[in-house]
């Protein structure tokens, strides 16, 4: 089992960030799904994480956002193109 290492917190007796002088620089998490993409023998070849999408499996509007945008003329081939599809995914927001 992979076990992670705990995350330090501003403050404790782990961290000096506060007597310091690294730059600490916060990034807001966002929800959303990891995707990637990648040129195969001329087609277009779509992910969610390392699992490719059969051709019936949209995630979330994934699909059709790549099969409209991504220009396969633009890739190399044989590299795969990784990001986050920022759509809602495991967390449900209370938006009003």
């Amino acid at each position: 089992m992979k076990k992670y290492k705990s995350i330090l917190r501003v403050g404790s007796e782990e961290t000096d960030f506060l007597n310091s002088e690294m730059f600490i620089v916060a990034f807001e998490k966002l929800d959303g799904g990891n995707v990637s993409f990648k040129k195969e023998n001329g087609l277009l070849k779509l992910y969610s994480r390392v699992v490719e999408l059969m051709p019936h499996e949209g995630f979330r509007g994934f699909r059709q956002w790549a099969e409209d945008n991504i220009d396969l003329s633009k890739l190399v081939e044989g590299k795969q193109y990784y990001g986050e599809w920022l759509v809602p995914h495991k967390i449900k927001y209370n938006v009003e």
